[in-house]
């Protein structure tokens, strides 16, 4: 065997000790005896045609699970036949809860395949020493919508539960997860799963986000003990390709395992995350879309290759004579993204590894800045003969290595632009082009469907005449030094040179495209207008489903506007002598965006409006209101939200909110106030004492970077067109607690050419030590007690205090500026909670 072969012949098997090889040879056993002992002869063998109507229908649109289940109880070894023909296959419809007793039998012949019907569950139950061999599954999740919008990763093709053996099958289409187990002893041998969860037509993506985690799709998730997963691929699913992870699991073996992605953009390759029941053991697995993930300690990877491979708090872990395909290798680090050391673990052994870097970015945000990273907790380990070829281009130079607390030896690292491969075209026709067009076109109709109603939300009391959704293909540059504006690069004629700009998406964040970036960048793109839509609109609009996080726009040369905030979609008036029509050529767009922090870009779609006064809409747009000059509250402010929601009558607004759940830190009904949420009074308030409790549910060491503020809000003197109230309200004064430190910021009002007004960092509280009261703490209420001051007085902080006495934690001097405003308090971290139990105020 390949495995066998590359085993002995390694120059670094003195690696291999420990168990890791002891563990191979027992898989490899347990394969050939399970292999040997569930065996059948030709005679043995029951056809299921037996037990279907005369002339059954096999074009899967009738349900046999009835006569599936009768079949597979009445006999130890059932045969499904095939077709002569492989274009013509016979097809069994199914739905799910076909069950194969304890040490029975089901084998496929070729040209089968057992088609899901719309329904909830998992469709094959492979029972205790079962075998199954050669089936092919049409999971069929596109005929599950719109019906059942509700599947998740449960519902899946295989549950196996226990001593099972599953060979040469395929899963593809799964709502859910292909292969699944949560019990031991089973082996997958020559499986494939393609096309695994829902996350694509649940919200019409075609990459995996967290908050969207219950509706993706593992390929192989095991989560029992001593499995052996051997010469099985994994292609396009949503989560991992494959993973053994959390309690009750441990002791996996992947011997050869392939994955990739051709439609979707998983969230990684392999995950080893948390196990209690021991490391697992990786051997010949190559899946360089993404990372290798490991924080069980025990576990040895030889001979992989990955797009990056990171490991955290986590012992004994073994790397030998891997590769690593466009990101970094990090055994813990310090970490910029998680302001903290991130535990490597005990006794790390790295040997032999070449590390192949494409970006000058960090290795692995979330575990180290550091492209090689190996830090050992207790003093031990090894790091020997690996090679770092870190990047050195256009873009800058990587940041190269860092080893603490190990024996290193003949570790080397070189500079150096790399040759990245260029990918295959595929022929006109293929699967995978044929899906990606399908999704992208969807998206966009269903986006030109929503943009009217859109409109009309924005005020937009009109009659629409014409929707061209821009062309999501476009072109973007990186402005590190902010000098697009000064270069004129909204002008066509003065972009950068075409050899400089990338390809990139509208309505995909940057950093799913072209690597996690904060800065300046830029998108260019263009539309044409039918020269008849002339006679038919007396004013145009661009309307943008969502950019992130501040922009700034042209059209042909000329700038439109500006928009500061992620999250809501918003209009831009072209005036109509600008507009070229389709005889004069295209309209060139120009989108300077930055972002200082989140995924960033235009992520979501573009569209020109043109319009006409005519019917009204449905809802018409409320007049607006003038501003209001600011007049200071004199008396006490409480909002309590301890026990009912009935307080969110005194917030001006509360965005992104609901109320404490079962499993909230809470029992009883705190403001939950999700990633990007806040709190916003109505009234406004001056010189005072100010008090936040609160709460966050995700504040382990690994979660430092939360932020949550509390802040000051204006009015703008001048209220924007086509912005609602809280678009038109300036954060004037904000003081963020990080963990282990606050930082205290004042925002300028915009220029009076509409450009971004600066933000100047007044002070940074940084209290040190590990019982530091400015550190957050998972599920602990916290308290902040703010004293402010009139302009030029010091600003006292009390963390920890409902009263502000005693020592101030922290001081800061209050700006010359109007110290009075709504308040609020805001949660930054997109996938975290803070329960908000009570906003008050004294004067």
């Amino acid at each position: 065997m390949r495995a066998e072969r590359r085993l002995v012949t390694s120059n670094h098997s003195s690696g291999l000790g420990g168990g890791g090889i002891i563990r191979v040879w027992i898989a490899l056993g347990m394969l050939s005896a399970a292999l040997l002992a569930v065996t059948a002869s030709a005679a043995d063998w029951v056809s299921v045609l037996a037990y279907l109507p005369d002339n059954p229908v096999l074009d899967g649109s009738i349900d046999y699970r009835e006569q599936f289940n009768q079949a597979l109880a009445e006999n130890v070894a059932l045969l499904i036949p095939g077709s002569a023909d492989p274009d013509k296959p016979l097809v069994y419809g199914m739905t799910t809860g076909v069950k194969i007793p304890e040490g029975h039998v089901l084998k496929a012949q070729p040209n089968s395949i057992l088609k899901r019907l719309p329904s909830k569950g998992k469709l094959l139950h492979v029972g205790r020493r079962a075998r199954v061999i050669g089936v092919t599954v049409d999971a069929n999740k596109y005929a599950h919508w719109p019906q059942f919008k509700d599947l998740g990763k449960s519902d899946g093709a295989f549950l196996l539960l226990g001593g099972c053996v599953v060979e040469d099958c395929t899963a593809y289409d799964v709502p859910g997860i292909a292969f699944m187990c949560y019990s031991d002893n089973n082996i997958v041998r020559n499986c494939k799963a393609r096309n695994c969860g829902y996350i694509d037509l649940k919200f019409n993506a075609d990459f995996y986000q967290g908050k969207w985690d219950q509706w993706s799709g593992d390929g192989f998730y095991f989560r029992g003990h001593d499995n052996l997963i051997i010469d099985c691929e994994a292609i396009d699913c949503f989560r991992w390709a494959y993973t053994t992870c959390h309690e009750k699991a441990g002791r996996a073996t992947y011997i050869n395992c392939k994955g990739s992605a051709v439609n979707w953009r998983p969230y990684g390759f392999i995950d080893i995350e948390g196990c209690d029941g021991g490391g697992s053991t990786l051997i010949n697995c190559v899946g360089t879309f993404g990372s290798i993930a490991i924080s069980t300690s025990g576990t040895r990877m030889y001979h992989c290759e990955a797009k990056s491979i990171h490991v955290y708090n986590a012992d004994d872990v073994e790397i030998i004579d891997c590769t690593t395909r466009g990101g970094g290798l990090g055994v813990g680090g310090w970490s910029s993204a998680m302001n903290s050391t991130v535990r490597g673990g005990n006794n790390p052994v790295v040997v032999g590894n070449t590390i192949n870097k494409h970006v000058p970015t960090s290795g692995i945000s979330s575990v180290s800045d550091w492209s090689l990273s190996v830090f050992s907790a207790d003093g031990r380990g090894l790091v020997a003969n690996n090679v770092l070829n870190e990047y050195d281009g256009p873009e800058g130079k990587g940041p190269g290595m860092k080893l603490d607390k190990v024996s290193a030896h003949n570790n080397i690292v070189t500079f150096r632009t790399p040759q990245l491969p260029t990918k295959p075209k595929k022929a006109p026709g293929e699967e995978s082009t044929s899906l990606k067009a399908r999704l992208r076109q969807r998206q966009l109709r269903e986006f030109a469907a929503q943009v009217p109603n859109i409109a009309r939300e924005l005020g937009l009391n009109r009659k629409i005449t014409n929707v061209t959704v821009i062309d999501p293909d476009a072109l973007f540059i990186k402005d590190h030094n902010e000098k697009g504006e000064t270069e004129g690069w909204f002008e066509s004629a003065k972009r950068p040179p075409a050899d400089t700009l990338k390809r990139i998406q509208l309505g995909k964040h940057w950093d799913d495209q072209h690597g996690q970036y904060h800065g300046h960048a830029w998108y260019f793109a263009s539309f044409t207008l039918d020269q008849d839509h002339r006679f038919i609109a007396d004013q145009a609009h661009l309307l943008f489903g969502g950019v992130d996080s501040d922009c700034r726009v042209f059209l042909n040369g000329q700038f439109l506007g500006e928009h500061n905030g992620w999250k809501d979609p918003f209009l831009m008036e072209i005036p109509k002598a600008l507009l070229r029509w389709e005889d004069q050529g295209a309209n060139d767009i120009a989108i300077h965006v930055w972002t200082p922090a989140g995924l960033g870009g235009v992520y979501r779609h573009v569209a020109a409006l043109l319009s006409q006064e005519g019917e009204p809409a449905q809802q018409p747009a409320e007049p607006e209101k003038p501003a209001q000059p600011v007049v200071v509250q004199k008396d006490g402010f409480v909002a309590d939200f301890s026990k009912t929601p009935k307080d969110l009558a005194l917030l001006h607004r509360a965005t992104r909110v609901g109320f404490a759940a079962k499993n909230a830190p809470y029992p009883d009904a705190r403001l939950q106030l999700r990633g990007g949420g806040f709190a916003l009074s109505k009234q406004s308030f001056g010189p005072g004492i100010y008090h936040v409790r609160f709460v966050l549910n995700e504040s382990q060491k690994k979660f430092a970077y939360h932020k949550a503020s509390f802040a000051f809000y204006f009015q703008g003197a001048d209220k924007t067109a086509g912005k609602n109230d809280i678009a038109n309200l300036q954060e004037h004064l904000s003081l963020t607690w990080e963990s282990g430190k606050l930082v205290f910021e004042h925002q300028e009002p915009a220029t009076p050419d509409g450009k971004r007004g600066a933000r100047t960092r007044l002070g940074i509280g940084q209290i040190p030590g590990p019982d530091s009261p400015a550190i957050l703490r998972k599920d602990e209420p916290l308290d902040l007690t703010v004293a402010v001051p009139d302009p030029g007085g010091e600003v006292c902080v009390y963390l920890r205090k409902k009263q502000p006495t005693g020592e101030p934690d922290c001081t800061f001097t209050m700006p010359a500026q109007p110290a009075a405003g709504s308040f609020g308090f805001i949660n930054h971290k997109w996938h975290s909670y803070i329960y908000l139990d009570e906003l008050r105020y004294s004067p």
